[in-house]
């Protein structure tokens, strides 16, 4: 098992039940802890584990991103940004957004890391938004 600590951060919809195991579940193979965030999510510090990273709670990834981390977690990145898909009004839609981070990473208050961070564009696999 690798060590990351994941962070499951409230979604902003105003009717979404959160789907906290489904999130914690996809990351099975790279998974030591997770934190559930109440709010505040500035308070993104202490990791206590070699990798962190966050998710929304209506957010998961899928089997292929999932079997490909532990080759990226073994890499000299520090950032990892990971492709996300999102479906929303019957349309899909694709974003990149930097997600797992090296615990000597320190994330800005819209938790984006440094710019001169040693990053990678994780093409394995999705990060996945449930439909709205």
């Amino acid at each position: 098992m690798h060590n990351l600590k994941l962070y499951i951060v409230p979604c902003k919809r105003d009717l979404y039940i959160g789907g906290v195991q489904k999130a914690v579940r996809s990351f099975w193979n790279v998974i030591l802890t997770f934190q559930i965030m109440s709010s505040g999510i500035d308070k993104i510090t202490d990791h206590e584990a070699e990798w962190f990273g966050y998710v929304n709670e209506d957010e998961w990834i899928d089997k292929d991103l999932a079997e490909a981390l532990p080759r990226y977690l073994e890499s000299d990145y520090d950032c990892l940004v990971l492709y996300k898909k999102v479906r929303a009004g019957g349309k899909e839609r694709f974003f990149f957004t930097p997600r797992i981070f090296r615990h000597t990473v320190k994330l800005d208050l819209n938790l984006l890391p440094p710019e001169d961070v040693f990053s990678t564009r994780v093409l394995d696999g999705w990060l996945i938004e449930a439909p709205s």
